[in-house]
């Protein structure tokens, strides 16, 4: 069976690249843009662009420590990052996750919901698209508390924070930078389990 679904997506892939190499509208890359898609470095999207990533953790802890009747974990926890440029020198940001974990020997076994989400925004005060010799970025950011509450729930979540940023890239070429940054960032308060992250 899976050989039957390889197949035709293999196929579908390699026609699309063909079809891409000989079109004449070949879309142009986007001068500037992070190779990574995190929401990290100091370049900022062209005016007008809009970037999405989908980054996934999966974790198993099995038999952490042996006879003592400790719970095998398995967690997935999913991030949703959106950047979107409103000018060549200013972009928002936003991060939200989702969280979903499988205990055994705990009760209840089974936990899942939305993590906080935070929403920022980045000044480019020095631009490489301009001519600058690197980037050179401020950025700030708002963590929410939407995050699920209860003995059940990931410790400190439901919390608000705040993250201040100063960051500085340099892209040697398309696919080679260097990201340097300093960042200061915290809960406002304590959370979920009256815990205070970081």
């Amino acid at each position: 069976m899976k050989r039957f679904i390889f197949l035709p997506l293999m196929t579908y892939f390699l026609l699309m690249n063909a079809m891409a190499a000989n079109g004449e509208n070949n879309p142009s890359n986007l001068l500037g843009a992070p190779v990574n898609t995190a929401i990290s470095g100091g370049s900022v999207l062209p005016e007008g662009k809009l970037l999405t990533a989908v980054n996934s953790s999966f974790r198993d802890k099995d038999h952490q420590i042996e006879g003592y009747g400790s719970p095998d974990v398995y967690s997935q926890i999913w991030l949703l990052k959106i950047r979107y440029s409103l000018t060549d020198r200013l972009e928002l940001s936003t991060v939200g996750s989702y969280i979903n974990n499988k205990r055994d020997n705990l009760s209840p076994e089974h936990i899942e919901g939305m993590g906080d989400q935070s929403v920022g925004v980045n000044y480019a005060l020095m631009s490489q698209r301009r001519g600058d010799p690197f980037w050179v970025t401020v950025g700030g950011a708002v963590l929410l508390p939407t995050g699920q509450d209860g003995d059940n729930h990931l410790p400190g979540n439901s919390a608000w924070g705040g993250r201040v940023t100063l960051t500085l890239t340099k892209l040697f070429t398309p696919n080679i930078k260097g990201d340097m940054g300093f960042v200061y960032q915290g809960p406002f308060e304590r959370g979920n389990q009256d815990v205070k992250r970081g």
